[in-house]
């Protein structure tokens, strides 16, 4: 354990990161959502790869994320490959909409936000910029609710934006990814909708359940 907390803090300051009250905690949940945290932080390069990728493609790139650390790191990694504007709880609400009006008038070709309602990012609002959009969900959220909000930030309007759930094979990600779509297949039959896309898609990620 000792070696485990010394690579642990190693790891935080080769991102700048403090280690000053990072004690793991005691309680159940606490220690669950600390685990998520300590997952999204390790996983940063990869959502970093992702969203270069879709700005070489022409696109402009809208990313939730849950963690305030992720966050950070994430937004001085990718200021090196584009304007980035951000959006979240302590700025006042004049500021949010300024960040998002120059996303979608094209100044920002990345922002980053952590909410999932209340928030528009689809595209050709402002007639000068039709760039596509996409949408990348970085922390995958327990809740199919939360999961369909997010969605709908960006793809809206009549416009499409192709979302991307990020995880890694055998992470928590993975898990929760698992159980949510297993729920949204539920959800689907009881309305009486199509299933067979949802079962393609956990057939292609997860494999024929027993």
């Amino acid at each position: 354990m000792t070696l485990y907390d010394e690579l642990w803090r190693d790891f935080r300051q080769s991102l700048g990161l403090g280690v000053k009250g990072q004690r793991n905690p005691k309680d159940a949940l606490a220690q669950r959502i600390r685990f998520r945290q300590k997952a999204s932080l390790l996983r940063f390069n990869g959502c970093a790869a992702l969203v270069e990728d879709l700005l070489e493609n022409g696109m402009k790139v809208a990313v939730c994320l849950a963690f305030q650390e992720t966050f950070e790191v994430l937004r001085e990694r990718l200021s090196s490959l584009a304007l980035v504007c951000a959006i979240h709880g302590r700025l006042a609400p004049a500021e949010k909409e300024a960040a998002r009006r120059r996303f979608q008038g094209g100044d920002a070709r990345v922002c980053l936000f952590p909410v999932e309602e209340g928030i528009s990012f689809h595209q050709n609002e402002v007639a000068e910029d039709n760039t596509p959009h996409a949408l990348v969900i970085r922390d995958v959220r327990w809740s199919v609710i939360q999961m369909e909000q997010t969605e709908g930030r960006a793809h809206r309007d009549g416009k499409f934006a192709p979302a991307y759930w990020t995880f890694i094979p055998g992470g928590i990600d993975e898990r929760i990814l698992e159980g949510v779509l297993a729920k949204v297949r539920t959800m689907r039959t009881m309305q009486g909708d199509e299933t067979e896309t949802t079962r393609a898609i956990e057939v292609a990620l997860f494999g024929e359940s027993p």
